[in-house]
């Protein structure tokens, strides 16, 4: 359609496009998709067999062009060059509707729904429909049809349409299905890269992946690119380079695969995500060494290395993704070959051994580093040893005694310090089971065994005996009396201690023992105090027995044991003089009664003179003895008595002692 017949410079044409299928709507899908503007004259339109609508040029030697199968029609002005001719304005004249095309098509790719829209025929009714690969469809009205094709190819559609007068009228067509990309699986170890130079990208080939994604298509056939979304990937917009530097961590591209022999705007073509992952190189220094206690002292020793990556992790600062594995020498490590297994613990070679771990990142076999683990048996710790410990049975005489084992620990940590547990046996110190409590009671001779660990952990035991000596079986020694003869001090209760000493000994050999004596038994005990053989007790008034008691040893042992016996105190005659002279010559210069005092607390003394008169009187509570002076009667107080003979009566005021009377000469 042009707006003047005789165009000028600045006259135009233009071409519209216009939907007749639908009568009611055809003026609002008025479509101008060409406006040609110059001296060209108007020229004819016309439909030719390849279904195209060409368009003569006025004075030119080019036919124009329009495409209505595309969903937006392209004009190309010089589509066929007919030079040396000259177009004019009009074409040959054909029956236009024997090149109709009876459907067009929409998305020819394998494995998409393919569209059949009818052409703009006189109301459709009824079709049915052959699709070339052996479905058929029949339907009502003039909707759109879809078929999905299986697989790539040419296909020769056939449609019967029947219209509402009743009409049928059949057309043929035949299609191109083409090969629909798809994204084959990208094998994961080609995913996994690594920081090789530990600046926290990895420059990536993201051609690398083009074999895995093509997988059996033809890449002759197929175009792959890269892109950062998804969506770029969709409208093939913003390819990656092919060399795309990536950070750490994981980052998601998509990749498009399309097919470029396709005339369909998408190419025939699909899309899919991969993840790519860049690691940061594992790495680890100074290592701790791994000491281990060497129990046999022959520098060789087990190492449960499994047990010890937990440390090597924290060292290394607990990367993500890291392995651990570990090889006789620092080669081994770098080609990780000849590993060591850590199922059963590691038997040293060398003492110390050096071995290599070497920390690979999980997701790239060739991201690790190796770095060196000292294995290192420790020798037993120097450990001291008690002395042997020879004890006396003690009371209760029962054979055996309470020790307090950790008296023994400072000599046992006197080189090496550590924890000190005493053991019944040398099996129970080796595993550090079944301590023994402290004070510990043996009996006779018990061997004990000692375990120092020290803060490493590392042992060693010795051992020292302990026995108990028996006390030696001391016998039970009769009562014994004081002595009363003529040198015994009337004052003194004198005790001959010697005499027990046979039932003391009960048999034993004297010559193995030693016999002492103790006024308490706490002295016996602790050897104080000791008695003379001729124990001497002053008089006790009221006091008849009191105990003693001995104490037998054996000079070897050095054990004891006490028994004790009864001393009984009996009074000794009392020895009256017969005279004394008061001369102060220091010779019997008083009526001195030796023992009278102290034997007989309640005594009385009363003298009288040849006449019966009472010249001198005394008792317990203040006894003085008599020097010749009177204290009594008409002479008290008037000097010495004259010589002679003078008679006193003693009253012991005692149930078991008789009085006394009796006579006593005076002389000067």
């Amino acid at each position: 359609m042009s707006d003047a017949y005789s165009p000028s410079g600045t006259s135009n044409r233009r071409f519209v496009q216009y939907d007749l299928c639908d009568p009611a709507n055809i003026l609002s899908t008025r479509n101008q998709f060409a406006n040609i503007t110059g001296t060209e004259s108007r020229g004819t339109l016309q439909l030719a067999r390849d279904g195209k609508i060409y368009v003569s040029r006025y004075g030119t030697g080019f036919l124009g062009s329009i495409d209505p199968e595309t969903a937006t029609p392209v004009y190309v002005p010089n589509a066929i060059d007919i030079s040396p001719g000259i177009s004019r304005q009009g074409l040959p004249v054909f029956i236009q509707s024997r090149f109709a095309t009876s459907f067009t098509i929409n998305d020819q790719c394998q494995g998409d729904a393919t569209e059949f829209i009818l052409s703009c025929l006189p109301q459709v009714a009824a079709s049915a429909w052959d699709f070339g690969d052996g479905n058929t469809l029949s339907v009502t009205g003039p909707g759109v049809v879809r078929n999905t094709y299986a697989a790539a190819g040419s296909y020769t559609v056939s449609v019967t349409v029947t219209d509402v007068s009743g009409d049928t009228r059949s057309f043929s067509q035949t299609i191109q299905i083409f090969e629909n990309g798809f994204v084959d699986s990208i094998n994961n170890t080609l995913t996994d890269y690594c920081d090789s130079d530990g600046s926290g990208n990895e420059l990536i080939d993201l051609t690398a992946f083009t074999p895995d994604v093509l997988g059996t298509q033809n890449p002759s056939t197929f175009d792959i690119t890269y892109h950062a979304t998804s969506n770029d990937a969709d409208n093939n917009l913003n390819p990656l380079p092919n060399n795309y530097l990536l950070p750490i961590g994981t980052t998601q591209i998509w990749v498009r695969i399309s097919n470029n022999t396709s005339p369909v705007n998408d190419g025939c073509s699909s899309f899919a995500p991969i993840n790519i992952t860049v690691s940061p190189i594992p790495t680890v220094s100074n290592i701790p060494a791994i000491e281990v206690c060497d129990n046999n002292d022959d520098g060789i020793e087990s190492f449960d290395l499994a047990s010890y990556v937990a440390t090597i992790a924290t060292t290394a600062g607990n990367p993500a993704d890291a392995a651990y594995t570990f090889f006789p020498t620092q080669n081994d490590a770098n080609m990780n070959t000849n590993e060591i297994s850590t199922a059963t613990p590691y038997m040293n070679t060398s003492n110390p051994q050096i071995i290599y771990v070497r920390l690979q990142n999980t997701n790239d076999v060739d991201c690790f580093s190796v770095a060196p683990l000292s294995l290192v048996p420790i020798a037993a710790p120097v450990i001291g040893t008690p002395m042997d410990i020879d004890v006396c049975d003690d009371a209760p005489l029962d054979g055996s005694a309470d020790f307090i084992l950790t008296d023994q620990d400072a000599t046992v940590t006197s080189t090496t310090p550590g924890t000190v547990t005493y053991h019944a046996s040398q099996m129970d110190a080796d595993s550090g089971n079944a301590p023994l409590s402290s004070p510990y009671s043996v009996m006779g001779t018990q061997q004990i065994y000692v375990r120092l660990v020290t803060a490493a952990g590392c042992f060693n035991t010795t051992s020292f005996s302990i026995t108990v000596e028996q006390a030696p079986a001391i016998g039970n020694a009769p009562d014994l009396t004081n002595i009363c003869d003529g040198n015994t001090d009337l004052n003194q209760n004198v005790f001959d201690l010697s005499v027990q000493d046979i039932a003391i000994l009960n048999g034993l050999n004297p010559v193995d023992f030693t016999i002492t004596y103790y006024t308490t038994d706490v002295d016996a005990q602790n050897d104080t105090n000791e008695l003379p053989v001729n124990y001497s007790v002053p008089f006790q008034a009221n006091l008849s027995t009191d105990l003693l008691y001995a104490r037998l040893e054996n000079n070897l042992t050095g054990c004891f044991n006490t028994s004790a016996f009864t001393i009984i105190f009996e009074r000794c005659e009392i020895i009256f003089p017969e005279g004394f002279s008061p001369n102060n010559d220091g010779v019997n210069d008083t009526f001195s009664i030796p023992g009278l005092a102290e034997q007989f607390p309640n005594f009385e003394l009363q003298i009288m003179n040849r006449h019966g008169s009472m010249v001198y009187k005394t008792q317990a509570s203040n006894y003085q003895e008599f020097a010749g002076m009177p204290n009594a009667g008409l002479l008290a107080g008037d000097g010495l008595l004259p010589v002679g003979t003078y008679f006193y009566v003693i009253k012991y005021n005692d149930p078991d002692k008789p009085d006394t009377a009796s006579w006593l000469y005076i002389n000067y």
